[in-house]
């Protein structure tokens, strides 16, 4: 086996495999880090408005004055939303051509709806206060 091959055989005992084996598991856990980030950095404020992603407000018509908002940008999935934010959220923003797909339940399952456009009050569409988790892409 040559460097950076990957052994997909029985495991062994010995140092090397050992040392392979703690290699994968960090890389695992490496990948699995930023989904667990992103929701805990969330908070309901009024951040700056991203070029290219989407913000979620807490209130119909997107109305900053009544409610809070908080703001992703495209690739800041986000698995489970926090307790506070989890069926909180009542309108959608869409910056900069990112397409989000909105999940009725944890880790991306339940009902889904794609948006692309701006949704200024989700009992229209019967999303409201339903989204439990998301993913955001550039189209």
């Amino acid at each position: 086996m040559s460097r950076g091959d990957i052994y997909l055989g029985p495991l062994k005992t010995g140092a090397k495999h050992v040392v392979a084996r703690f290699v994968l598991l960090g890389l695992a856990l490496l990948l699995a880090v930023p989904f667990k980030l992103s929701a805990q950095n969330l908070a309901w404020g009024c951040p700056p408005v991203p070029r290219a992603g989407v913000c979620f407000y807490n209130w119909p018509n997107f109305d900053a004055n009544k409610g809070k908002y908080f703001c992703r940008t495209t690739g800041q999935d986000i698995v489970q939303l926090p307790k506070d934010f989890n069926n909180a959220i009542s309108s959608i923003r869409v910056f900069g051509g990112v397409t989000l797909r909105i999940y009725s339940d944890f880790n991306f399952r339940g009902a889904s709806l794609l948006v692309r456009h701006d949704i200024a009050d989700l009992r229209n569409v019967g999303w409201n206060n339903r989204i439990s988790s998301m993913s955001i892409r550039q189209r």
